[in-house]
C-alpha cells in the first residue's frame, strides 16, 4: 500500500502500547512466502498532543523513557 507504514507481527508486539495498528491480513513477500502485516494508523489517543494523531505528548515520552532508561552518571 502506498503511503502506509506496514509492520510485522513482531514489531506490532513492540509498538502496540504506543500505536494504533490495523491488521491487514497476509501479503506475499519476496523469498518468504506470505507474511502477516499490520498498518500503523496513529498514536494511541491518550498519547497524542492536542489530539494530533502523529504528535506525541508528555505521557508518550514518560512511557518511552521507562522502557529505555538512560544510564546515570558514573
Amino acid at each position: 500500500m502506498v503511503g502506509k507504514v506496514n509492520i510485522s507481527p513482531a514489531t506490532y508486539e513492540l509498538v502496540a502500547d504506543f500505536l494504533l495498528c490495523e491488521y491487514c491480513g497476509r501479503i506475499p513477500a519476496k523469498n518468504k512466502g506470505e507474511l502477516d502485516v499490520y498498518f500503523v494508523q496513529s498514536l494511541r489517543p491518550e498519547l497524542r498532543h492536542n489530539h494530533q494523531p502523529h504528535l506525541p505528548n508528555g505521557e508518550f515520552s514518560h512511557r518511552y523513557a521507562a522502557l529505555h532508561p538512560q544510564p546515570g552518571p558514573s
